[in-house]
């Protein structure tokens, strides 16, 4: 069962726990038990791509996982976005010719870095470089290096990450008002609730009337405002919002939450928990009166930590094209996902006047 069910309690229309369990030992099991969007790994490795659309979902449990794989398989599709997620669905044994696709992701992927590599010759060079300069020294060299960027790629490379020594250090940043950055968070937040939290345990109108007297739809994109239209108990919905936990760690912190972690492990429901429940506005409260009397970051603390998940990034988008730029262990789609969604917030509170959708995430 997802971290999901256990934070927020969801309950079935009888008002009884939903147990996956129960519904996988039953003898009218669903075609499509799950679907969700999932980072695909580079290389097409279905294995890899299995983990981590268990952990989409917030399955770890391994005696639950092998019950679902006892009577579902996971089928993934050609639908890759930009970030190289694709739709992977959990799919009943008996029905999965019915749900096959002419190509799934793993090939699709496989065949776009096949291709992007054709276009690289130089890769293997770039391979050598990285093992055989495992400091600084290549930095200090750089005519427009930064002491601020040398600190952070020490940190980088302290833990294992190699971001490159050409990427430029100077940017226009412009910290947004305090207000906006409470917007987004609790644009989050309604989110949240409105898929995670039973109608019974609190009522559609509340966060509706919290979305619109704090004009938070405004800073939803339009994928998100689409949730409010979907029910409140949308499986699908639902497991796709587990990535707005991750942007809401950054924006949290601006307001006095623990610094968001670069090890690329996802929140757990405890954290999110936390930050709901203490750092951000109640449900009864304007945003604008609950910012008043907050400590926030300064612009000089969030433009550091923003230049450490920019040099984190590229490590890994170079990671995603087969380079050895990230620690042992570490996934480049899957754990690189968490740090992409952490660093989103980040840049987007210094680029004022920028939606949230339009935010420069180039590495």
């Amino acid at each position: 069962m997802s971290f999901f069910k256990k934070l927020f309690g969801i309950k079935n229309k009888q008002n009884k726990t939903v147990d996956l369990e129960t519904v996988l030992k039953s003898d009218n099991k669903p075609e499509i038990l799950f679907e969700s969007r999932v980072r695909l790994v580079v290389g097409g490795d279905k294995e890899l791509n299995t983990e981590n659309a268990f952990k989409a979902l917030g399955i770890y449990d391994q005696n639950i996982k092998s019950l679902i794989l006892e009577n579902y398989v996971w089928q993934s599709y050609n639908d890759l976005d930009g970030d190289f997620n694709c739709t992977m669905k959990l799919i009943r044994l008996d029905v999965q010719e019915k749900y096959k696709p002419e190509i799934d992701g793993e090939t699709a992927i496989i065949k776009l870095f096949n291709h992007l590599e054709s276009l690289d010759p130089e890769e293997n060079q770039e391979k050598e470089i990285v093992k055989n300069h495992p400091d600084l020294e290549k930095f200090k060299q750089v005519p427009w290096m930064t002491n601020l960027r040398l600190n952070n790629v020490s940190i980088c490379l302290n833990a294992g990450f190699r971001p490159s020594n050409s990427l430029p250090t100077e940017f226009k940043r412009q910290l947004r008002p305090s207000i906006e950055i409470a917007q987004r968070l609790n644009a989050i937040k309604a989110l949240v609730l409105w898929l995670m939290v039973p109608q019974e345990n609190l009522d559609s109108d509340t966060i509706l009337n919290f979305i619109e007297k704090n004009d938070l739809k405004n800073f939803m994109s339009e994928e998100e405002k689409e949730i409010l239209n979907t029910s409140r108990d949308d499986e699908q919905a639902r497991n796709s919002i587990g990535w707005k936990f991750e942007n809401a760690w950054a924006l949290a912190w601006y307001f006095g939450y623990s610094e968001p972690e670069i090890t690329g492990q996802m929140m757990s429901g405890e954290q999110m928990q936390e930050i709901l429940q203490d750092f951000s506005c109640p449900l009864d409260e304007s945003i604008e009166n609950w910012i008043k009397n907050k400590q926030t970051l300064s612009e000089g603390e969030l433009i550091n930590k923003e230049d450490l998940f920019y040099c984190l990034h590229n490590a890994i988008r170079s990671a995603q094209f087969g380079k050895e730029t990230v620690p042992i262990g570490f996934d480049p789609m899957g754990d690189g996902g968490v740090i992409h969604e952490r660093r989103h917030s980040l840049t987007w509170m210094l680029s004022k006047g920028i939606n949230w959708e339009e935010t420069d995430l180039s590495t």
